[in-house]
């Protein structure tokens, strides 16, 4: 009941961010480097980026060989500019008059769709490998030059996400997704998708009252869909469907796409987004619903109930297991290292010698000649003869004295298996 009463107030919160307001900071671009328009350096950036972005800057980011992937993903937040190559970990910031790479590691073949920029920290939302994907969330840790996981309350199934956006600051929404499972790729339903608290670090679900029939198509994975994130709205442009989002309504519609969707360049920003096909030619799109677009339904929020929950008690349940578990374990290790004291202290009652209150501390142990020499003070001896003879009367004293006190010896004695011509003592518990 609490826990049911925790989470309906999660979700109440969530819902309360969702009408905030939005208010993203970060412009975005991407840009393919093989293509003719920036090979030839006709894309105008400083005019369409409205000066944030310099020629200087965007023709030095490093070209990719013609073997891999060209696309790089570029986020613009005040005076930050990172650059992401598509499919790499790589994290390229423009310093002053270079690009630097921030990624200190050497690995490669993992590929985040998409990123964002959250509380100064970039993030990048859920990933895939040619074996399998990942419905995890990472943020880019600068000082130590590596992707992180981020720690979230609760967990959505294994996915990968082709086209996701954000609601207000604080939430991300991914409405197309696939599932990489041992190399095979399979499209995910459109009729369930999920989206992510950014705040709450925490997965939920969305229903939708859409009309499947029309949008069942975009549910394959195309690699010619372009994402455009403003502040009002949301487009999506495929082979066939231009698909637009109200985010104040929570409403989907499209269009009928009759346009070429091979563009060259793409720059985004809160309220409009530039468009440069492979023809040179320069398409805008507006922060809103176009007039001829056709309503295509409406989603919602929930719990994220079945693998989300339950994992999460599944893991306060581990916790607790291995909680009792360490607890025993400690209790029993202290036990142990007490019974020297214990015995010590018992033997302190019987007023017995300094020096077997010393052996006792060292209960348990098998120690060498030498070894003994230095417990029993007496390894300054040069003479092995006079010390052999010492060690001798020390321990028959020590057992005699320990006899009386607690009815056994202390110390004994016997040939090292090793090499029969030393001996090894025991200090017996």
């Amino acid at each position: 009941m609490i826990q049911n009463r925790i989470n309906i107030f999660l979700l109440l919160s969530f819902l309360c961010v969702l009408n905030i307001g939005f208010s993203v900071t970060e412009n975005r671009l991407m840009v393919n480097t093989h293509s003719k328009s920036f090979k030839a350096e006709l894309i105008d950036i400083e005019t369409i980026s409205k000066g944030l972005i310099s020629r200087e800057t965007f023709y030095s980011i490093p070209v990719r060989s013609l073997g891999e992937n060209p696309f790089f993903k570029f986020i613009i937040s005040d005076s930050i500019i990172y650059a992401m190559q598509d499919c790499q970990f790589n994290v390229w910031e423009w310093n002053d008059s270079i690009w630097v790479n921030l990624y200190k590691i050497n690995n490669s073949g993992w590929c985040m769709p998409n990123y964002y920029y959250y509380e100064n920290k970039l993030l990048g939302f859920t990933g895939t490998g040619f074996w399998n994907s990942e419905s995890s969330i990472y943020f880019f840790d600068s000082q130590a030059g590596s992707w992180e996981l981020v720690n979230t309350v609760n967990k959505a199934p294994h996915f990968v996400s082709n086209i996701d956006f954000r609601i207000g600051n604080d939430t991300i929404i991914s409405f197309v997704s696939g599932e990489q499972d041992n190399g095979q790729y399979t499209a995910n339903s459109i009729e369930n998708f999920y989206g992510f608290n950014l705040k709450l670090k925490k997965w939920f679900a969305i229903q939708n009252n859409l009309d499947l029939n029309i949008l069942s198509s975009i549910k394959n994975k195309e690699s010619s869909n372009y994402q455009f994130d403003m502040e009002n709205t949301f487009h999506s442009i495929c082979r066939k469907y231009h698909l637009v989002f109200d985010k104040k309504s929570l409403s989907f519609y499209y269009i009928t796409n009759k346009n070429s969707t091979d563009y060259e360049f793409c720059y985004n920003t809160n309220s409009f987004s530039t468009i440069i096909n492979k023809d040179g030619e320069v398409i805008i799109i507006k922060d809103e619903v176009p007039a001829d677009a056709i309503f295509a339904g409406t989603i919602s929020f929930s719990e994220l109930e079945d693998i989300g929950n339950e994992t999460q008690e599944y893991d306060i349940f581990l916790w607790v297991i291995i909680g009792i578990i360490v607890l025993i374990l400690s209790g029993i290790s202290i036990f142990w290292l007490l019974i020297p004291y214990k015995k010590k202290s018992q033997l302190s009652k019987k007023n017995p010698s300094s020096l077997i209150l010393t052996i006792i501390e060292n209960t348990g142990q098998v120690m060498d000649s030498y070894q003994i020499d230095v417990l029993l003070k007496i390894s300054d001896d040069p003479s092995f003869d006079s010390r052999r003879a010492k060690r001798s009367r020390v321990i028959k004293g020590l057992n005699t004295e320990y006899e009386k006190i607690e009815g056994k010896v202390l110390i004994t004695r016997e040939r090292d298996p090793k090499d029969k011509r030393y001996m090894l003592y025991h200090i017996m518990k």
